[in-house]
């Protein structure tokens, strides 16, 4: 069975690459994100009436042997 799933974790945590086997994650830039927050909600305070613009945040996937299927982990 470990051979038909591919895991994949929402984390910042570098530790998931060195799990047997590296785990494959996703980073939602939660810098990025509280800054994002705390600009709209002080724009909000600031002038109520107002919508803050939409902010988009970069993601980064890390690709590990987690989420690979067998053939690439072997190098075929």
């Amino acid at each position: 069975m470990p051979e038909d799933l591919m895991v994949v974790c929402r984390s910042e945590d570098p530790a998931y690459g060195r799990t047997v086997p590296p785990v494959s994650t996703v980073s939602l830039g939660p810098e990025q994100a509280g800054t994002a927050a705390v600009d709209a909600l002080v724009s909000l305070v600031e002038d109520p009436p107002h919508t803050p613009p939409p902010v988009v945040i970069g993601t980064r996937l890390e690709v590990r042997v987690s989420s690979m299927r067998r053939g690439r982990r072997d190098g075929a």
